[in-house]
């Protein structure tokens, strides 16, 4: 009895990943034996709708199945609900090849009856997604295996995932709905031909959402971001108040995040700050630098370990109760896709400042303001960099910008991780927020559909009610990405 006992630890040992507990774990299919395809190694079998066969898997010892088109698995996973009443957390990782691109393929479908659309796609392209979540960039190659994963929270999560990197910080699902699991799930399963035969070595399931670090302890195959030399940072400055301000930018050369300032060239003093790592290519520093001086122009170099940036400077705002001079400010949005029109459009509005009030800009524009859709897909990473924050580099470095978010940003997690609205934050955090700039007041919308609701209305409310008792306050603007009232737009 003591010997079955400990061959049962090691084989359990064995079939676990490390780092996940038993609990986490809940279901495995490895389709090495031929004879049982649906055979589980952890969990329950799987229910074969269709037509499948065994095939080589990506080693000599490794097997696979090729699942037929229009063939599916039953899943009946057996998870009490979690998050609502359905299931709403788990994660799925999968070793896939397809044949050939120009086809879609659908790794599950939530829909026990299979009358609607699937929930995880690698379309004709190559792009892992779906509509509501976003795509990845064209990553899946015909012919090579690829150990692909998805971790859902819903409400708060939905990320893919290529050979432990993240390739995606997908839109979230609702709390039960689409992306929510009945009692069983097909794999591989689509409703209307979009299910298309592909070769599947392995299957992982797990009752909750892996982070990235153990989505990258999982592992893959040989297919790795590049990581592009270590470039120059070009600073992004946000969130300026009269005696504070951020400066942020990208470098992957470490997470030291320091700011060297001063009021002259010379510098002198020096302020740290923190770091986000998106992955190993894309690292976001910031540093607020605080106790300034208002309507005073600061010098400012940043850097991580060894790599820094030239000199830049920007002036901060005057304070809340100056009732001279002007603020100046420049409004563009819908500047997504297509990056060198945005950097036409960015550089032709700093040539005209330039040209009206002189040549530093940062002595006649407080702002920058854009109303959305400042990318294609929230959750693609890669379009951040080059879709939004380097056709502002003219820019940035010397003139805050701020943001009300669009449509095409989705709520996605990237975008709030590259903003700094925190401490601006309303009703329900960083979603919609004011700022002032003198005897100005800014308002910041968001009229995505998640935040069209009575809490949004009711600070709006609050913040005009508090404007219009306050003598100091002698405009308002308010901005959000859809219009009111048009004639071409239906929303």
């Amino acid at each position: 009895m003591k010997l079955f006992f400990l061959i049962a630890i090691l084989a359990l040992f064995i079939i676990l990943p490390p780092s996940f507990s038993q609990d986490d774990f809940v279901g495995h299919w490895n389709f090495d034996d031929a004879q049982s395809l649906t055979k589980a190694g952890v969990g329950p079998d799987l229910v074969l709708n269709g037509s499948h066969e065994a095939v080589s898997g990506p080693t000599e010892e490794d097997g696979a199945v090729r699942i037929g088109a229009g063939s599916h698995y039953i899943l009946p996973h057996g998870l009490s609900p979690n998050g609502g009443a359905n299931v709403n957390e788990f994660s799925f990782v999968m070793d896939i090849k397809i044949p050939a691109t120009g086809k879609w393929y659908c790794m599950y479908q939530s829909d026990m009856t299979n009358t609607n659309d699937g929930e995880w796609f690698i379309n004709p392209s190559g792009s892992m997604g779906v509509g509501a979540t976003g795509y990845t960039d064209a990553l899946i190659q015909p012919g090579e295996w690829y150990r692909i994963a998805v971790s859902v929270k819903n409400g708060s999560r939905y990320d893919y995932y290529v050979d432990g990197y993240r390739a995606l910080n997908g839109a979230p699902g609702d709390i039960d709905d689409r992306f929510s699991l009945q009692p069983a799930v097909l794999l591989f399963g689509d409703e209307n031909g979009e299910d298309n035969v592909l070769d599947v070595a392995d299957v992982k399931f797990y009752s909750r959402a892996l982070s990235d670090d153990e989505i990258a302890d999982i592992g893959g195959y040989e297919h790795e971001i590049i990581i592009p030399d270590e470039e120059i940072p070009i600073p992004y400055l946000q969130t300026a108040t009269p005696t504070s301000i951020y400066v942020c930018w990208h470098s992957h050369a470490g997470t030291e995040s320091l700011v060297e300032y001063g009021t002259t060239e010379a510098l002198g003093s020096e302020m740290n700050g923190d770091a986000h790592k998106f992955d190993p290519a894309t690292i976001w520093h910031w540093t607020k630098l605080t106790d300034l001086t208002p309507e005073t122009s600061y010098f400012y170099k940043v850097r991580t370990d060894s790599v820094e940036s030239k000199i830049y400077s920007f002036k901060t705002p005057p304070p809340d109760d100056k009732a001279t001079g002007h603020i100046r400010f420049a409004v563009f949005g819908d500047n997504r896709t297509e990056p060198d029109e945005f950097k036409w459009v960015v550089d032709s509005m700093n040539e005209k400042v330039q040209e009206l009030y002189g040549a530093d800009i940062k002595e006649s524009l407080n702002l920058v303001f854009d109303v959305g859709d400042i990318v294609t897909t929230g959750g693609v990473l890669s379009q951040y960099r080059r879709e939004y924050f380097e056709p502002l580099q003219s820019v940035s470095p010397y003139v805050p910008t701020m943001v009300s978010i669009g449509n095409h940003e989705g709520e996605a997690q990237n975008y709030y991780d590259y903003m700094k609205y925190e401490e601006l934050d309303g009703a329900e955090g960083e979603r919609y927020f004011s700022f002032r700039i003198g005897r100005v007041l800014f308002i910041s919308i968001n009229s995505n559909h998640q935040l069209r609701n009575d809490t949004q209305i009711e600070w709006l409310d609050g913040v005009l009610q508090e404007a219009q008792d306050d003598e100091t306050i002698e405009w308002i603007f308010a901005f959000c990405h859809h219009p009111g009232h048009s004639e071409l737009w239906p929303d």
